[in-house]
């Protein structure tokens, strides 16, 4: 044990960039396991979107969306979504978001939880992962 204190006397930087990372590891986590949300593989939402009329939201920004989109998906990007939240108290069913690649729908999830919208969830690994599983897009042409 003494060495293990002798070590973090000599190399405190070192010790503190373990700590650092030992910490953000620990926020990390306990965020994931306390969000309002839940991650759904593309199966998964086709299941929601056929069993409990899910319905699904498109965050992507404009110049994002020229490749297709889930068929019947709602656009509204992420940067418009905080005031446009009136549109959506309508919404009946759990909402399914997606993004390019599940990243930006994290924080659309939030925003949506935390107006109140539920249940919500993410479709892991964005329109990536959709089109990875076979699964149709729709396109504007």
């Amino acid at each position: 044990m003494q060495e293990y204190l002798d070590f973090a006397m000599r190399h405190p930087f070192l010790m503190g960039a373990v700590s650092a990372l030992v910490a953000m590891i620990l926020f990390t986590e306990v965020r994931r396991l306390t969000r309002q949300y839940k991650e759904v593989s593309a199966a998964q939402a086709v299941q929601l979107m056929n069993r409990e009329s899910a319905w699904v939201l498109d965050v992507r920004e404009d110049k994002e969306v020229q490749d297709g989109m889930i068929p019947n998906a709602r656009r509204i990007a992420l940067s418009e979504l905080p005031g446009r939240m009136e549109e959506l108290q309508g919404q009946k069913g759990p909402v399914i978001t997606y993004c390019r690649t599940g990243i930006q729908a994290h924080r659309a999830c939030r925003i949506l939880a935390r107006e109140g919208v539920a249940p919500v969830y993410n479709l892991k690994g964005g329109i990536s992962a959709w089109q990875e599983a076979g699964m149709p897009l729709e396109t504007n042409q």
